[in-house]
């Protein structure tokens, strides 16, 4: 039996087709950047101007691929999650570390014209297998959750942290007791959330 996104994958397929090969590029490296991208990191990861990578997601709205994101910075995003998933999945796996290498890397090269999101470098640099920058991001992003009281979000970023890591790494044990305190937060709080079944 088929799996049931077979259809979408299919789906997304034809429409790619008719995209030309550099239109169709961008696309897939806005894929692996995520369901919403920003066009200048979009541009600086494709190595070409800005008015091309318009140009390619004019033809991909179009073809109701995506479309743009009102504000300020000129954003885009997949029209729907299992699009960017069908889009991605067209990508070859022994891309994917690489890619989301040079996506991190542009990330950091922007930073000086936009204030980079530490939850996206964080995400880029683990999808990419980086040991040094994978823990640090993502440890620093756990620790920001963690700050926020979002402690799944918190425990998400440490266990990616934890995924880069090599088994004999000192860093691990930091992780695994932030990982361990933050269960013991929720687990008082939920206690003390109890209703007091007392007289």
């Amino acid at each position: 039996m088929r799996p049931p996104s077979d259809p979408v994958r299919s789906t997304v397929h034809d429409r790619l087709s008719p995209l030309r090969g550099e239109h169709r590029d961008v696309l897939l490296r806005a894929a692996a950047i995520g369901r919403e991208f920003d066009v200048d990191v979009l541009a600086e990861l494709s190595r070409t101007s800005a008015a091309r990578v318009r140009a390619a997601l004019r033809a991909a709205s179009r073809l109701q691929l995506v479309e743009r994101v009102e504000g300020a910075a000129p954003r885009y995003r997949f029209r729907h999650a299992l699009t960017r998933d069908a889009v991605y999945g067209e990508l070859v796996a022994s891309q994917l570390q690489p890619l989301h290498r040079e996506i991190a890397f542009a990330i950091e090269r922007l930073a000086a014209r936009r204030r980079p999101e530490l939850e996206e470098l964080a995400y880029h640099w683990w999808a990419a297998g980086d040991a040094i920058r994978g823990a640090r991001y993502n440890e620093e992003a756990g620790d920001r959750a963690a700050a926020l009281h979002a402690h799944d979000q918190a425990v998400r970023a440490y266990r990616r942290a934890l995924d880069v890591l090599p088994e004999r790494s000192a860093v691990r044990a930091r992780l695994e007791r932030k990982i361990a305190d933050i269960a013991a937060a929720s687990a008082t709080v939920s206690f003390a959330r109890q209703p007091d079944d007392g007289a």
